[in-house]
């Protein structure tokens, strides 16, 4: 009351009055509120006439407070209204609530800046109401104005930590909001301002800020939801003094990404970065950001271990260890073949701390096969997961198959501490992998070592065994030459059949050393074989076939032209003129050629034939009467040649009849 009557400033009077309605101990404010002495009830008098504003300095801020304290304090309902008592004409709380309301609506009405760009005195004076007045119900009212939010941001600035606290109101319980897009507003409004005017909060503000920023939970997973108010958190928070938890400072830097102030901090900050990887604390909702994201985390964690290494406990040591190979390097990302990639990128730099084995997966990722052979046998598992298709390294098909192949190469580079765990390698990999470019490979790098182990001698030879059949046309072939390709086909056949049939033997036995009753060569070999035996059994029938018709043909031509060669010469001693007339018919060379060695020549050969029987046939049948008296007489006059001569005319009748 002193306060009353001694200031005049309405924001001090109105945290007097506010005060005096918060009196604690009971008694006193019992015996206040029963008015039973002179005095208690002047102090009624007084607070009501600084409700009705006959105070010399009233203003609706004092007038405000004074009906709360009224109210507060629980004066009797008898005394306030009584002319003795407050004299008051309306409830406390109706008053009350006319000044809030009006107060509201004058924020729409009120300019904040002047033409000279300063604030108005309107807007300090109903700024000032709420920054010592009611500030809960500006908080709950329902506005979309600008100059509400201005005026919003102003209050919970000038009220530092308790306006934060309660735009916050981390238990729901002050401001008794419902709306949730009101209420995250409100709070996005408070860590803003937090952010700007933390590191200017001494030590005890500081701590008193992060409590109620902590208790909401906006570091936590749960905001995912909503990372934009996690990171204006963040933001705050981060400022802190050196009191503040190296592990929240870090889960700060974070959520930040400020990734390299998280090196700084160290092992503190691993267990935050492991849940960017995981995927349980996420930064962003976008996939190709959220990806980004892991890959700065794994580098992070990466710089952490290069810096701090011998000072990291070794569970960490696992976690990361275990983290790498399943969150990066493993087969589950095979359908993401690039972001993979990267990741490998930045774990094979890491320091000598990481593990050979790993360090070998990010090279085989990252396609350095020499890097691969030079760690030795700790890549080998990788590079079989590859030849396996386990681990890919590509999408297209031919990609693929050019990295087993390297794959293979890499395994035989690679010095191994017995030569026998390297050829059991690359025998596993001919054995069993079913692509042929690979195995074929993997055939080549072993026929050096045939003579070393000799139970893969006659499987790399059927696996490098080429064999390619020439077909030419048998019709232009001479009956020796194809007797030549049917020997030396015969001869390839055996060879075929003994070759692959070795292989096959053996491909099975090396089966059974990795408990397979079959392998993909076996498999192979077999078809292979079969094809090829196939094949040039085949083309022996059909050499055996064109063998038989082109000598058969020959022995026709042969025939023919002896034959009508011997009907000339017995006719030229007959009938001289016939003979002549025979004689003229063209294309005769054709009795003495020797161009029938192939079917094809028996053929152009023929219809010289055909030419020369469609001539002689008519003009032998026309001298057939003369023929038949010379015949006669000579045979008569006991020349017995002409009886030859003429069985002979009628043999070769017979055979033009033939042709």
């Amino acid at each position: 009351m002193e306060i009353l009557e001694t200031q005049a400033k309405q924001p001090i009077r109105a945290l007097a009055l506010q005060g005096l309605g918060r009196i604690r101990d009971p008694h006193i404010k019992q015996a206040l509120a029963a008015c039973d002495t002179e005095e208690d009830l002047q102090v009624l008098r007084d607070v009501a006439n600084e409700v009705k504003g006959k105070g010399e300095v009233s203003g609706d801020l004092t007038r405000w407070a004074a009906a709360w304290a009224i109210e507060n304090i629980g004066f009797s309902q008898d005394a306030i209204p009584h002319l003795e008592g407050g004299a008051l004409t309306e409830p406390p709380y109706r008053i009350r609530n006319e000044i809030i309301g009006r107060k509201l609506q004058e924020i729409g009405r009120i300019q904040i800046l002047d033409s000279r760009n300063e604030v108005t005195p309107e807007y300090e004076i109903n700024l000032e109401f709420w920054l010592y007045g009611p500030t809960e119900e500006l908080f709950r009212a329902n506005f979309n104005l600008p100059q509400y939010q201005t005026l919003v941001g102003d209050v919970i600035y000038f009220l530092n930590v308790r306006g934060i606290e309660l735009a916050i109101d981390k238990d729901r319980s002050f401001l008794q909001i419902d709306d949730e897009r009101k209420r995250r507003w409100l709070q996005e409004q408070a860590l803003r301002i937090a952010g700007s005017k933390f590191a200017e909060f001494t030590e005890f503000e500081q701590k008193r800020a992060y409590k109620t920023i902590e208790d909401k939970d906006f570091l936590s997973n749960d905001y995912n939801q909503d990372i934009p108010l996690r990171n204006l958190a963040a933001q705050a928070i981060k400022q802190a003094g050196s009191w503040l938890d190296p592990s929240i400072r870090s889960r700060s830097f974070v959520i930040c990404e400020e990734w390299e102030k998280a090196v700084a901090i160290g092992e503190p900050a691993l267990a935050h970065l492991q849940e960017v990887i995981e995927r349980k604390l996420k930064l962003t909702t976008s996939e190709n950001e959220l990806r980004q994201h892991q890959i700065k985390a794994l580098e992070t964690i990466l710089a952490i271990f290069d810096k701090n290494y011998t000072e990291i406990s070794a569970s960490n040591h696992q976690i990361v260890d275990c983290l790498l190979l399943t969150e990066f390097l493993s087969n589950n990302y095979n359908n993401n073949i690039s972001w993979r990639k990267s990741a490998a990128q930045a774990i094979k730099q890491a320091g000598s701390w990481l593990y050979p084995s790993i360090r070998a997966r990010s090279f085989v990722i990252c396609e350095q096969w020499q890097q691969v052979a030079a760690i030795g046998e700790p890549a080998v598992s990788h590079l079989e997961e590859v030849i396996e298709r386990n681990l890919r390294l590509a999408a297209s098909e031919d990609e693929i198959i050019n990295q087993q192949i390297k794959a293979v190469e890499t395994i035989n580079q690679i010095q191994f501490a017995e030569l026998s765990e390297k050829i059991k390698k690359l025998v596993k990999v001919l054995l069993l992998c079913p692509e042929e470019q690979v195995r074929k490979a993997t055939a080549r790098l072993l026929e050096p070592h045939k003579g070393v182990v000799p139970n893969i001698a006659n499987l790399v030879d059927a696996l490098l065994f080429e064999y390619t059949l020439e077909k030419p046309e048998l019709k232009d072939l001479t009956v020796p030459q194809m007797d030549e390709r049917l020997s030396s086909c015969r001869e390839k056949e055996s060879v075929i059949a003994t070759t692959f049939a070795n292989a096959i033997a053996e491909a099975n036995s090396l089966a059974r050393t990795y408990s397979k009753s079959t392998s993909a060569a076996q498999e192979f070999l077999q078809n292979k074989q079969e094809a090829y035996l196939s094949d040039i059994r085949g083309w022996i029938t059909q050499l055996e076939k064109q063998i038989a018709e082109t000598s058969r043909y020959q022995k026709k031509i042969k025939y023919y032209q002896e034959s009508l060669k011997d009907a000339l010469s017995e006719i030229r001693g007959i009938d001289s003129e016939l003979y002549k007339e025979l004689m003229a018919v063209p294309k005769q060379t054709a009795l003495n050629s020797t161009e029938y060695q192939t079917y094809n020549q028996c053929q152009n050969l023929s219809p010289d034939l055909e030419y020369i029987k469609s001539q002689f046939v008519p003009k032998i049948n026309q001298g057939q009467a003369k023929l038949n008296k010379k015949s006669k007489e000579r045979f008569e006059a006991g020349l017995w040649g002409m009886g030859i001569g003429v069985a002979i005319i009628l043999f070769m009748t017979l055979v033009i009849d033939y042709l």
